[in-house]
């Protein structure tokens, strides 16, 4: 039996034991490091639902808006906050914000991060909720192996107006609404290494109309 090789092909006969001994430890180290690493990895998803349920005269009132929750999927313990929503930019600025995330989510550039992470707040659209701590800070919450984080409640009037106060001063998002495209918001929860994970929602024609109304009422005002 022959075995191919970067010289040519080898008969198996001159495989000796210690050569297949060798390339079998070397696997299963390999394999053993790759699923190590896969196990300690941190997985978080994030639930969107629809309405906000609070209380009112000692009732549960289901009311417009969205309701936000994070999920830890994974062995191990992280902790996490809410950190705000911001309007989809064009292609070419999300390529590069999901290229920076992608680069501080690596422990092996972590004396890199906060140049990292500056730089990616230089360049990010401008949010709704600032937190001015990208690193650790107070506001993080512990969400052991398999929980998940308390709910985020955002009424309808709140994500309305601070929708509006973004789009007033982004021209892409802007001219998407005008013409009827899509806007889209992306609610974002971030780890204490300052990793992004976010969830993304299409704005409604219901939704759109009312942005476009607060806006012409906001050029009325002035």
């Amino acid at each position: 039996m022959l075995l191919l090789s970067s010289y040519g092909w080898w008969p198996l006969s001159h495989w000796s034991p210690e050569w297949v001994g060798s390339i079998g430890t070397i696997a299963t180290i390999w394999f053993t490091i790759r699923f190590y690493n896969k196990d300690r990895r941190v997985r978080f998803l994030i639930n969107q639902s629809s309405g906000v349920i609070e209380k009112e005269n000692n009732r549960l009132i289901n009311k417009a808006g969205i309701t936000l929750s994070g999920f830890n999927d994974s062995t191990q313990p992280a902790l996490f906050k809410y950190w705000g929503f911001y309007l989809e930019p064009k292609k070419c600025l999300r390529i590069k914000l999901w290229l920076l995330n992608k680069l501080i989510s690596f422990n092996f550039l972590d004396r890199w991060r906060y140049l990292l992470v500056k730089h990616r707040d230089h360049i990010r659209p401008k949010k709704y909720y600032d937190i001015f701590k990208e690193l650790f800070d107070d506001s993080f919450e512990t969400i052991k192996e398999f929980e998940r984080t308390k709910d985020v409640k955002i009424p309808y009037e709140t994500l309305l107006l601070e929708t509006v106060s973004l789009i007033r001063d982004d021209k892409y998002n802007r001219k998407r609404l005008n013409h009827n495209k899509r806007v889209i918001i992306r609610f974002v929860f971030q780890k204490h290494d300052a990793v992004w994970y976010e969830s993304r929602l299409r704005v409604s024609s219901e939704m759109a109309t009312d942005i476009k109304q607060q806006l012409n009422d906001n050029l009325k005002d002035r």
